[in-house]
């Protein structure tokens, strides 16, 4: 089961308050928060996805009922290796990449996996608090 990094939180609480019609808005700013941490930590298995993602942001696309075979199976076989943050990142760009609207609770256990990503690579007091305000001001941003 999946920790909750952003309970009791300023971020949880503005994701709380975004309407399920609402949530859909968010996939562009989320699709850059997975693709910043992908460039600092980059995994050679999710290249393509990252380039991909960068693109359908390019232009403006966030259409993903036809997701490329290739992006699918990089997702996919990253998310069943061998490294947590690894299968904490193809989580994340999962959920991101789903044909059918975000919901808050997809926003939620996004960025649960990412939070669980860096929990992987630093002591949480030097990820958490940055991370979670970092978060909290990018989706303020509507």
């Amino acid at each position: 089961m999946l920790k909750s990094w952003i309970e009791n939180s300023e971020l949880l609480a503005l994701i709380n308050s975004i309407s399920e019609g609402e949530a859909e808005q968010y996939r562009r700013k989320l699709i850059t928060y997975v693709n910043r941490y992908q460039e600092e930590h980059s995994f050679d298995i999710l290249e393509d996805v990252f380039t991909y993602m960068q693109l359908k942001l390019e232009e403006d696309d966030l259409d993903f009922t036809t997701l490329p075979q290739q992006i699918s199976d990089a997702i996919q076989v990253g998310y069943y290796e061998y490294c947590l943050s690894l299968n904490e990142i193809s989580a994340a760009y999962k959920i991101i990449s789903k044909p059918t609207p975000l919901t808050r609770l997809d926003i939620k256990s996004f960025i649960n996996h990412i939070l669980e990503a860096f929990s992987c690579n630093y002591p949480k007091e030097e990820f958490l608090d940055r991370e979670l305000n970092y978060l909290t001001e990018l989706l303020s941003e509507f």
